[in-house]
């Protein structure tokens, strides 16, 4: 018997706890469903979690430590620029 849309949602959905074991479930569904989930069919869910799938296959998984030293650098950029002008001098 072939596999309906909700079938494969879940598939796709295990591959993704598998692959990226530290993402939860939650954070990967409103990623790939942004903006207007409510209203899509299962296969359209089902296509949005697949291309989601295939951009993060491509992407660099961070953990949350580095991104939060990313934003907090980016608050800082002043001292960061400061200090670097004052280590050419």
């Amino acid at each position: 018997m072939k596999p309906t849309y909700y079938e494969k949602i879940l598939g796709v959905l295990v591959e993704l706890k598998e692959t990226h074991p530290k993402c939860s479930m939650g954070r990967h569904l409103a990623t790939a469903l942004e903006p207007n989930s409510w209203n899509m069919t299962d296969a359209e869910v089902f296509n949005a979690l697949q291309k989601y799938k295939s951009r993060l296959s491509m992407d660099v998984f961070h953990p949350d430590s580095d991104i939060d030293k990313i934003i907090n650098d980016g608050i800082h950029l002043n001292t960061i620029l400061q200090e670097d002008e004052e280590d050419d001098d």
